[in-house]
Parts: C-alpha cells; sequence; structure tokens
C-alpha cells in the first residue's frame, strides 16, 4: 500500500461467509491492482454512519452493500 493506494471493500452484516472478499484480492493481486480490499461488518442500523464514515476517510472508489442493508435504501439517500 502507498498514496495510489484506493480501498474498496464491503459493507454488511454477517459477511463472514463471503466469497467477495476472496474474489477481490485475487484479481487485486494477480493483477498487481493499487487497491485494498477490506469487509465491514455493521448493523442496518449504522449503515448511514458507515458510509458517512467511508466518505470522510476517503473510501470513495467502490463499497458493495449486502442485503439485507441493500434493502433499507439508505445507500441511496447518502
Amino acid at each position: 500500500m502507498d498514496g495510489n493506494t484506493s480501498v474498496i471493500g464491503l459493507l454488511g452484516n454477517h459477511i463472514e461467509n463471503s466469497l467477495s472478499p476472496m474474489i477481490h484480492r485475487h484479481f487485486i493481486s494477480h493483477y498487481s491492482l493499487h487497491y485494498c480490499y477490506h469487509s465491514f461488518q455493521i448493523n442496518g442500523a449504522n449503515l448511514k454512519k458507515a458510509i458517512l464514515g467511508a466518505k470522510a476517510l476517503g473510501i470513495k472508489t467502490k463499497i458493495n452493500i449486502v442485503g439485507p442493508l441493500t434493502y433499507l435504501g439508505l445507500s441511496k439517500r447518502v
């Protein structure tokens, strides 16, 4: 990681069995991309705070939000 590395990740509840981190990290490594993929365990009550926190930290490339949090519709309003 360096100043050119972008943080991308997954927001959700019960994401411990998600294959997304493994898949993304494989392609990041294989293609020597300047990304760092993280999983962020959150509940629906904190979704808006998490999105605003990601923006404040400069995490703006890509954050995937997994269901059932996507059904709350909060991600569209932030």
